[in-house]
């Protein structure tokens, strides 16, 4: 699979404890054990990641990227996204086998290389989804399509 593109998305709120593969959160980027399945190039970007799975008594990540062989998936860019939650703050980010707590987001962007210009902040969403213009989500991400102007001569 290749050239998959997730833009400018809320994923709020996302809390599925009856999950068949227990995989449970906001964005799961995961390939299986088989080999024979491979990801190029899947760009992330300009989505908000707010409160998904914040139970206590289980794990559940804002992001997951699950790589079960070596280079399975390549091509993986991760940026402009706001990813929060207020509570069960230490299962935020779940990268190739290492969990980041929300405090720890600054060494996941080091060791990872992935969301450099990604946000940790409260974007406000209400209770029917709506991002308000007081958000530090509004308006923070970049152009992700290039649209061309034709003009037609003669």
């Amino acid at each position: 699979m290749e050239n998959i593109y997730v833009y400018n998305n809320t994923i709020y709120n996302n809390d599925d404890a009856n999950s068949p593969t227990g995989e449970r959160g906001g964005i799961i980027v995961e390939v299986g054990d088989d080999g024979d399945l491979l990801i190029n190039n899947v760009l992330i970007k300009n989505n908000i990641l707010d409160q998904n799975f914040t139970s206590d008594s289980d794990k559940g990540f804002e992001l997951q990227v699950l790589d079960a062989g070596a280079g399975d998936i390549t091509g993986l860019v991760l940026d402009y996204n706001d990813y929060y939650r207020s509570a069960n703050t230490d299962y935020f980010i779940h990268y190739e086998g290492t969990d980041y707590a929300i405090a720890a987001f600054a060494t996941y962007q080091s060791a990872k290389s992935q969301d450099t210009n990604s946000i940790t902040s409260n974007p406000l969403v209400a209770a029917d989804g709506s991002i308000p213009n007081s958000s530090p989500a509004k308006d923070s991400g970049i152009p992700v399509f290039t649209y061309a102007k034709w003009l037609r001569l003669g």
